[in-house]
C-alpha cells in the first residue's frame, strides 16, 4: 500500500484541480458568462507564451495567502467571519478553476506546437493540456512540481488577465 501512495498523491491533486475547472465551468455557464471564463483562460494563457516566472509569484503568493485568510477566518468566533471565510474559499476555487484552465491551455498550445499542429482550437488545447498534466502527475515529486508550477503560473496569469485588460 506504501509503494503505490507517491503515485496516487500527484494524480489526486489534479483531480481536484480538474473538479475546481468543472465546477468554475457550470457556475460560470449557470450565470451566462461562460465566454468570460473562456476569454480570461485564453488571455492568461497568452500572458504565459511572454513570461512565466511572475504569474508564478503572483499564483504562489495569491494562493498562500487565500489559503491562510480562509483558514483564520473559518475558525473565527464570529459567524459573519465564518462567512468570509467561506466566500474566501469559493473564491479560491474559482482561481484555481480558472489557473488550471490557463495553465492547460498553454500546456496543450505547447505540445500541439510540438506536434506541428499551430492553429488548434482552444478547447482542443485544453484536452491536450490536461492529459499532458495528469500524465506529469504519474511521475513521484517531480511530475508533482511541474504540475504545481503549471498551476500556480496558471493562478498568476489568470491573475494579471483579470486585473490588466491590455494583455
Amino acid at each position: 500500500m506504501k509503494a503505490i501512495m507517491p503515485f496516487v498523491i500527484g494524480p489526486l491533486v489534479l483531480l481536484y484541480s480538474i473538479t475546481a475547472l468543472a465546477i468554475g465551468g457550470v457556475l460560470f455557464a449557470a450565470a451566462g458568462r461562460l465566454e468570460t471564463y473562456a476569454g480570461t483562460a485564453l488571455r492568461a494563457s497568452d500572458r504565459l507564451r511572454r513570461s512565466w516566472l511572475i504569474p508564478i509569484v503572483w499564483g504562489l503568493a495569491a494562493s498562500v495567502l487565500l489559503l491562510f485568510l480562509c483558514g483564520a477566518l473559518v475558525q473565527a468566533p464570529m459567524p459573519p467571519l465564518r462567512l468570509v471565510g467561506v466566500l474566501l474559499l469559493l473564491v479560491l476555487v474559482l482561481l484555481v478553476a480558472q489557473g488550471v484552465a490557463a495553465g492547460a491551455v498553454h500546456a496543450g498550445r505547447r505540445f500541439h506546437d510540438a506536434l506541428g499542429d499551430y492553429d488548434r482550437p482552444p478547447a482542443d488545447c485544453l484536452r491536450a493540456g490536461v492529459g499532458v498534466l495528469f500524465l506529469v502527475t504519474l511521475c513521484p515529486f517531480l511530475g508533482w512540481l511541474i504540475a504545481l508550477i503549471v498551476l500556480a503560473a496558471g493562478v498568476g496569469a489568470t491573475i494579471e488577465a483579470t486585473v490588466r485588460r491590455d494583455l
